[in-house]
């Protein structure tokens, strides 16, 4: 091929990769600059964005059962186990097991990987959350009327047990639920 040949196929790839770009940002609502009367558009990096806080957590004892909008959720045990984790940095030592039930009362599927769970010990520092064993995880989905379990590995010493809270938040919209008592 000759030079000039592959000069024409270099600058029609790169107009078509321009135009694709341009489109891209154009569907996803990508705007220019502020506009004429000097307010920024939708999109704009100059744009002031409200504050949204979220909403606090409602407080439960451990043997309690908790309303995360559609989904109940209790704590089913917490048992005391050392625990050594096989996934790296994840650390080893007294741990707290905490075997959770979840139960979908919503008409919709309900995706867990949106729930997320976290741990404050008595000091009122955040526990180091453990993912291998003897952790388990809810199924993917949870479709309407449906129960599952799962368990839930924090590290927590021994003489900051009492109280812990553990916080677990279903999603946006869904106000979390703070589990609170004596490990």
């Amino acid at each position: 091929m000759s030079a000039a040949a592959s000069s024409r196929r270099v600058a029609v790839r790169t107009g078509l990769a321009t135009g694709l770009v341009v489109a891209l940002a154009t569907l996803a609502g990508c705007t220019g600059p502020a506009g004429t009367d000097g307010r920024p558009t939708p999109g704009s990096v100059t744009q002031t964005v409200p504050a949204v806080t979220p909403p606090a957590p409602r407080t439960v004892g451990l043997s309690e059962e908790g309303d995360l909008g559609g989904l109940r959720l209790r704590v089913v045990s917490v048992t005391a186990k050392d625990v050594e984790s096989t996934v790296p940095t994840e650390g080893k030592g007294p741990a707290l097991v905490f075997v959770l039930s979840l139960r979908n009362d919503s008409g919709a599927a309900y995706r867990t990987e949106q729930l997320e769970t976290t741990l404050i010990d008595s000091a009122g520092g955040a526990a180091s959350r453990v993912t291998g064993a003897p952790a388990t995880a809810f199924p993917p989905e949870l479709a309407p009327g449906v129960t599952a379990t799962a368990s839930f590995v924090y590290l927590v010493a021994l003489d900051k047990r009492s109280p812990v809270a553990l916080t677990v938040s279903a999603g946006a919209g869904r106000q979390p639920v703070e589990f609170r008592g004596n490990a």
